[in-house]
């Protein structure tokens, strides 16, 4: 699985977001999500067939629909949020195994978390425990120095690109730390509050995060804060 980043600045907070997720799985299909409006390509070619197979949760949260089914794997994808504007791919595998990428088309973000046991994983988004932040060798432990870890962990001439479409940088260019001034102004449009009404403040983040558990609590004031979204704050992503 591999993420890609979009970077934002203004007159209030740098940060990065996820933008798109591109997942390879053993017998060749490459699944590839963005942000911006949520939709499933299937090695290249955008995915509207679904199975005749829906099912309900059974506790309240919206039914999904079986996209593909296979011996190894099953995707099935569900809309959630206020207004459904979180589309979730869920990858299930045997064991109780699975992979959730969110992409929330209204902040324009994406989420993914892993779930169940598993082995021999690495990297930014496999790593758990100790082994989080480790290099690519085991050596070094990058806890603490972010921008390390990730150039560690940027896909070069010994991974395989999954992504269709290849963009800046790629291997050996480093990672860009800076916006420039035609990606800022576009960037721009993603705030989602009029610039007539009320800035969010700490206090009204915080309040809208109060539900989330302690652990990711800072991050969704962060992201309420960075966005202007107080809705931000009920993506699954914080549950």
């Amino acid at each position: 699985m591999h993420i890609r980043t979009t970077r934002v600045e203004n007159e209030r907070v740098k940060y990065s977001y996820i933008s798109g997720v591109a997942v390879s799985l053993d017998d060749g299909v490459v699944l590839e999500v963005s942000s911006s409006d949520g939709k499933l390509l299937v090695n290249g070619e955008p995915c509207n067939h679904t199975t005749d197979e829906t099912s309900s949760t059974g506790n309240g949260e919206p039914p999904t629909t079986a996209i593909l089914t296979e011996k190894a794997y099953e995707l099935r994808k569900l809309f959630s949020g206020s207004k459904g504007q979180i589309v979730q791919y869920v990858l299930n595998f045997h064991g109780g195994r699975s992979i959730e990428i969110r992409a929330n088309t209204r902040a324009n973000m994406i989420s993914t978390s892993m779930n169940g046991t598993w082995s021999n994983t690495a990297g930014m988004l496999g790593s758990s425990g100790n082994a989080r932040f480790m290099s690519r060798d085991g050596s070094h432990d990058f806890a603490g120095s972010w921008n390390t870890h990730a150039e560690e962990w940027q896909v070069n001439t010994s991974d395989r690109k999954i992504f269709l479409e290849d963009r800046e940088p790629q291997f050996p260019h480093a990672c860009r730390y800076e916006v420039s001034q035609m990606q800022q102004k576009a960037l721009r449009g993603r705030r989602l509050m009029d610039k007539s009404t009320d800035r969010i403040t700490h206090d009204m983040a915080r309040s809208a995060c109060a539900h989330v558990r302690d652990e990711m609590k800072e991050f969704c004031i962060f992201d309420v804060l960075a966005t202007e979204d107080v809705e931000l704050s009920n993506d699954p992503a914080y549950n």
